[in-house]
């Protein structure tokens, strides 16, 4: 009976090793997020907006930042009013993308095709 217990608790502890160094792996030690990598070309943009402005709200609202952070690309999200801006731009919202400056709203599909995104199936 003992060897079949130390057999079962040697079990319990190689499966919390092994789930430990997955967990290492895939997260950020110490930010709770997933590292992903990116499926586009462009791996970082820049977004501009200021708080209250219709269409940087509609660009959040159609969880369009979210979806190109789900694709892995890195999103440096600025408020426009508190900076620091390093590109020159007359309003918001506006992307960089690549060191090209996009101002105006942009929906996903075209943010997606200007960081050279693969095109995906249909089925998403």
């Amino acid at each position: 009976m003992k060897t079949k217990r130390y057999f079962i608790i040697c079990i319990i502890i190689a499966a919390l090793v092994i789930g430990g160094a997955v967990y290492l792996l895939f997260v950020k030690p110490g930010s709770g997020e997933q590292i992903s990598s990116s499926v586009c070309k462009i791996k970082e943009i820049t977004f501009y907006y200021l708080e209250g402005c219709e269409w940087c709200n509609k660009v959040k609202g159609e969880d369009t930042i979210a979806k190109i952070e789900d694709m892995g690309v890195k999103i440096n999200k600025i408020n426009a009013a508190v900076g620091p801006i390093r590109y020159k731009f007359q309003g918001v919202p506006t992307f960089v993308i690549d060191g090209k400056v996009y101002e105006g709203y942009r929906t996903f599909e075209e943010i997606k095709g200007l960081l050279d995104c693969p095109a995906q199936e249909s089925g998403r």
